[in-house]
């Protein structure tokens, strides 16, 4: 499982920039069932959100950019960051179908010198609690 990781952690400090995917189309789970969503608390109490990937039994992958933020450390992130699968609609509170997994780790590269205007090295890997079904 460590393989995993360390193969996105090394792809990420040799990929190019990367942007912000605008137009896209919705899709469903059923379609692409490694389809993940972040949701993660910001002490401000509102919410941010980001796509991820599942990636392996207890992990995907993500941008760095959606748990590096000025106002709260990566502990915080941690602790205020849930991953929820198995749902299209993760954003719509009345859904019933979406799976909520806690975080137990991030994984990214140490002393990053995240540009946000450029996005180079923005990847994050994230181990959670429960392997995902």
């Amino acid at each position: 499982m460590l393989n995993v990781v360390g193969i996105a952690l090394i792809l990420a400090t040799v990929s190019l920039p990367t942007f912000a995917v605008e137009g896209g189309e919705k899709t469903s789970v059923e379609k692409y069932p490694f389809l993940a969503q972040l949701s993660l608390t910001k002490p401000n109490g509102r919410t941010g959100r980001c796509s991820a990937s599942i990636i392996a039994p207890q992990f995907v992958i993500s941008t760095f950019h959606c748990i590096h933020k000025r106002e709260f450390d990566e502990s915080y992130a941690i602790d205020n960051t849930l991953v929820i699968t198995g749902t299209s609609d993760a954003y719509n509170p009345s859904n019933p179908n979406g799976i909520v997994h806690k975080v137990e780790r991030f994984y990214h590269k140490d002393n990053v010198s995240y540009d946000l205007f450029v996005g180079i090295v923005d990847i994050l890997i994230i181990k959670v609690k429960v392997v995902i079904s």
